[in-house]
């Protein structure tokens, strides 16, 4: 389970082929409401140290 805060937040899950698709898709939501977007991959990116920098 997910959990959002804010005022009217939601989460929607959507399975698509191409990021035209997803425009496709929230151009039917913009007529009610704002929207923003975050793409979430399924496997996280391993993390790894800001490289040295030396003067």
């Amino acid at each position: 389970m997910r959990q959002s805060n804010g005022e009217d937040c939601f989460i929607i899950r959507l399975v698509l082929r191409s990021i035209g698709d997803l425009d496709e898709q929230l151009n039917h939501i913009v007529e009610l409401a704002e929207t923003s977007s975050a793409i979430v991959k399924k496997s996280p990116v391993p993390r790894r140290l800001p490289a040295l920098v030396r003067g």
